[in-house]
């Protein structure tokens, strides 16, 4: 999938409305992991699919000290 080319999944998260996030980082072996993290390029790549069978990806890449957080909770939210 183009949108992976050159990079490796270090993240996921699975939402129960049809998206998918992943986080990807860049594949650099000219580079610490650890200690040259702000110099790798870090992508947020989302899939979704809804009922009528549409699908669509979409990614933003992001350089620096960027970090990247996805949390979901499955908690309802009570009307007033």
């Amino acid at each position: 999938m183009k949108c992976f080319k050159g990079y490796y999944i270090n993240g996921v998260a699975v939402k129960d409305n049809g998206s998918i996030c992943f986080l990807a980082k860049e594949i650099r072996d000219d580079l610490d992991p650890v200690l040259d993290e702000e110099l790798y390029k870090k992508r947020s790549v989302v899939y979704h699919h809804n009922e009528h069978g549409d699908e669509q990806w979409g990614n933003v890449t992001r350089s620096g000290r960027v970090g990247y957080v996805y949390c979901h909770d499955n908690t309802p939210i009570e009307s007033s």
